[in-house]
């Protein structure tokens, strides 16, 4: 990816968050979509012990959440440093200690080869 394209990114959800949070995350637009989505994925987890997700441009969480009681451990991987803090507020809020955030691109993921079952990619 061209490196403007990745700071534009950065920076507009950087500045963006919160609004992108209520307008696309909390909107029942999408929400829909989202939670269909979780319930395919679901199906695959079914009946594992252990089941690791991986969601690549996880913003504010626009999917994590909703699978975060079926799989054991979660990787929500950005870019944007704003949108991982939402993201983490939710966590605390809920509770949830399965949820790992990454600062990063998602052309330099830091994890290792095979680490996780399944991989979302939610419009990134």
């Amino acid at each position: 990816m061209n490196m403007d394209v990745k700071c534009f990114e950065k920076e507009f959800h950087d500045k963006q968050g919160y609004y992108y949070e209520t307008r696309w995350v909390e909107g029942p637009r999408f929400k829909c979509h989202y939670e269909r989505i979780a319930r395919h994925i679901k199906t695959h987890f079914k009946g594992k012990k252990s089941s690791i997700l991986a969601d690549i441009g996880c913003g504010t969480d626009r999917g994590s959440l909703l699978l975060a009681e079926t799989c054991t451990n979660i990787i929500g991987l950005d870019i944007s440093l704003s949108v991982l803090k939402i993201f983490k507020e939710k966590l605390s809020l809920k509770g949830l200690n399965n949820v790992n955030l990454i600062l990063c691109d998602a052309e330099n993921l830091p994890l290792r080869t095979q680490i996780a079952d399944v991989i979302t990619f939610f419009g990134a």
